[in-house]
């Protein structure tokens, strides 16, 4: 008796970084403590290790990510600085950047002439960007972040309600009228909290300052009168019920996403159907006129069975989901196998629409309810 061969054991997916792994050996991670305490002679053979692997595994382009996050982590330039930066070509940063700032994430003690060295690379980058490209560098330099836009805004609607606090505080009797000033300038909601956040804070210290229990506050508010009190407490009041009640409206009143309808060719996309069958010379129709059909003929060429899809009253038409119909009549939508499907496909194709109609209830067969599936058996017939 023969015996059965031994399955070969899949040959493992090659995996070129891995072998380079075992080569090069894996990233260099430093002990951040014991490398304070290093032997130059130590040091840099530790350090000519690290270089040597981001030299291998990295490239400037990979490694800009890191030195951008190392600059902004410690506030080494400034925001328009680093708009220059970003535009500045790669080879104006060399891979030695990029790996000494690497290992420093990876524990590496950085010593001040690799700073200097650092920054003198970054900053001879930008200095060239300016001169290349003077107009675009200065218009991405000076070009506001859509956050310095909104503190604009921010800072206007403060200064405007500031301006009516220093009325109360003259003596006059103020209503903010913040609920249709805010809805006139059509504040966004995002700014709403900030400007409360200001006003709620300066609320709460005059009205801990009426109390008298703190010395500080009684030293600054000794000039206060009840009256000036009163009237500062009831404008910050009015200001914030304002501020609450705009900022629940404009959250009510924030329309949801509307998503777009997907395309009638995306609908029918995943439909599975048999094209064709070359024995019973039938082809199918295009699927998408299903999506405005009330009636729809299927026939399953492994069965034999052809049935009829009736659109449900509701619905009005049919639809599809994946390989799904959609809003059928499950009581009328039936299907009956064909003793004889070449003759009676070909009567049928020929019968006009009021025929057609009436095919399947003229066939003497077992009648069976449909389920909506549709597969790659079946050949879509006609539609009405």
């Amino acid at each position: 008796m023969a015996m059965p061969k031994a399955k070969r054991a899949k040959k493992p997916k090659f995996d070129a970084g891995f072998v380079d792994e075992k080569i090069v050996g894996s990233e260099p991670v430093w002990d951040n403590a014991r490398a304070l305490k290093m032997e130059d002679a130590d040091y840099n053979r530790h350090l000519i290790r690290s270089l040597n692997y981001y030299n291998h595994f990295y490239t400037t382009k990979t490694l800009r990510k890191h030195i951008c996050k190392w600059l902004v982590d410690n506030k080494k330039i400034t925001k328009p600085q680093m708009a220059l930066y970003m535009l500045s070509e790669e080879w104006r940063t060399p891979i030695t950047v990029g790996s000494l700032i690497r290992a420093a994430a990876k524990g590496m003690p950085l010593k001040p002439k690799q700073t200097q060295y650092i920054m003198g690379k970054v900053m001879g980058a930008i200095e060239a960007t300016s001169r290349a490209a003077p107009a675009k560098a200065l218009a991405v330099a000076n070009k506001p972040s859509i956050q310095d836009y909104l503190n604009i805004q921010l800072n206007g609607h403060i200064a405007h309600f500031e301006f009516l606090e220093d009325q109360v505080l003259g003596g006059d009797t103020i209503v903010p009228a913040a609920y249709d000033y805010l809805t006139k300038n059509n504040v966004p909601q995002a700014l709403v909290g900030k400007i409360a956040k200001v006003f709620q804070r300066r609320n709460d210290e005059v009205a801990e300052a009426k109390k008298g229990k703190d010395e500080q506050l009684n030293e600054g508010y000794a000039h206060y009168k009840p009256k000036k009190f009163r009237s500062l407490l009831a404008f910050y009041a009015a200001l914030l019920a304002d501020l609450e009640t705009y900022g629940h409206t404009k959250k009510v009143a924030r329309k949801a996403r509307v998503r777009k309808a997907p395309t009638k060719e995306k609908q029918v996309a995943r439909l599975n159907f048999k094209k064709d069958d070359a024995k019973l010379k039938i082809v199918s129709i295009n699927p998408v006129d299903i999506l405005t059909a009330t009636a729809l003929w299927v026939y399953n060429v492994r069965t034999r069975k052809l049935g009829v899809y009736n659109a449900d009253s509701t619905a009005g038409t049919l639809g599809i989901k994946g390989s799904t119909i959609l809003g059928f009549d499950t009581s009328t939508s039936v299907n009956k196998t064909l003793r004889k499907p070449e003759a009676q496909l070909l009567e049928f194709i020929k019968a006009g629409k009021v025929a057609q109609k009436k095919f399947i209830a003229d066939i003497r067969a077992v009648e069976t309810l449909l389920t909506g599936r549709i597969n790659k058996d079946t050949i879509l017939l006609r539609v009405m």
